[in-house]
């Protein structure tokens, strides 16, 4: 019998993949309320995560970043995944972009003593 390796951890690829799930959960969610069914108690709160993989307390992530990347979730679930013109896995490298610029230039501005 081979003996179990464990994969080393890469962060990148985890949050892109907790993007993902948190795409397809909102497409999920958002498709139910579009049939009159109300299942948002069910919308999981992967965003959360996904900021903690990256090295980032919840409560510690400026306003602008949280709404960019609610903003874009929003608008990529709103589409039907039958009429969406990207693949999950675009759509997880676009999030995964945007939010990680975000959070390098607000940590950088911070840095330089710009804070408000």
């Amino acid at each position: 019998m081979d003996t179990l390796k464990k994969a080393p951890l890469n962060i990148e690829h985890l949050a892109k993949e907790l993007i993902k799930d948190d795409l397809i959960n909102g497409q999920f969610i958002y498709g139910l309320l579009r049939l009159s069914i109300n299942a948002e108690q069910y919308l999981l709160n992967l965003s959360e995560t996904v900021f903690l993989v990256l090295g980032y307390e919840a409560d510690a992530i400026p306003e602008p970043v949280w709404k960019a990347y609610y903003d874009f979730v929003r608008k990529e679930t709103s589409i039907s995944p039958l009429e969406q013109k990207k693949s999950l896995n675009e759509l997880a490298d676009e999030a995964y972009e945007l939010i990680n610029g975000l959070l390098v230039n607000t940590v950088q501005y911070e840095k330089e003593g710009h804070r408000h």
